[in-house]
């Protein structure tokens, strides 16, 4: 389904309330939709869904140290463009991989608690994502940010900021058309992330940046001993 796709725009205004976390204070509204130019005006048509899922692992994180090389591949996670994944994919187990995170409140950018930047029609500035039906909503590769949210790649993975936001240009000259959004929760101390078996579990926004990049990638090798840090 084609989220710009005009004959859609009813079907991808309805609001699910499974994909929406109840703490989201953005929950319940219409808020997202593409930026130009595959809309020449930006409009909010396409309802919210918190809960995305990784292609993979930045290898700049590696380059700077901050995860291990053998995490650090851009196709290594849950989701895929190109391959055609099954359960044996996953040689890391399935219990140890994550499928979704939250990352809530796009299209507009929180940082630390705060919203910083409203997306509306007047602004080409924000987090490309958050509608249920938009591929962009997925969160790209796991890029960390700097520790007051704005800079990208670092070493602060949840509840940092929500996302990166995009500037003027669109596609981004960085991220092109895919998505900006980072995990990012309205809980206090961490986030809710699903696992590939099915499992649910609560990760703390103090988590080691390598054991999270651990549980991304589905085919690193990681030994992952102790998750709740």
């Amino acid at each position: 389904p084609n989220a710009d796709g005009s004959v859609n725009y009813d079907l991808f205004g309805n609001k699910i309330p499974i994909y929406e976390c109840p703490s989201n204070p953005e929950s319940g509204r219409v808020q997202d939709g593409s930026p130009p130019p595959d809309t020449p005006v930006w409009q909010a048509r396409v309802a919210n869904g918190d809960y995305s899922g990784y292609y993979g692992v930045s290898p700049q994180m590696a380059t700077l140290g901050l995860v291990d090389a053998n995490s650090a591949k851009n196709d290594n996670g849950a989701i895929s463009k190109t391959a055609n994944l099954k359960f044996a994919s996953f040689t890391d187990g399935t219990s140890n991989t994550i499928r979704l995170v939250e990352s809530s409140g796009r299209p507009h950018v929180y940082r630390l608690g705060r919203k910083v930047i409203e997306a509306g029609p007047g602004s080409s500035v924000r987090v490309n994502g958050g509608g249920w039906c938009r591929p962009a909503t997925e969160l790209n590769v796991l890029l960390g940010v700097s520790a007051d949210g704005v800079s990208y790649p670092g070493p602060q993975v949840i509840n940092t900021t929500n996302g990166i936001a995009l500037g003027s240009t669109y596609p981004d000259p960085y991220f092109g058309v895919d998505g900006t959004g980072q995990a990012y929760s309205f809980h206090s101390s961490g986030i809710t992330a699903s696992f590939v078996d099915g499992s649910a579990r609560y990760l703390s926004a103090n988590i080691d940046v390598r054991i999270y990049a651990g549980l991304i990638s589905r085919n690193g090798g990681e030994v992952i001993r102790d998750i709740e840090q």
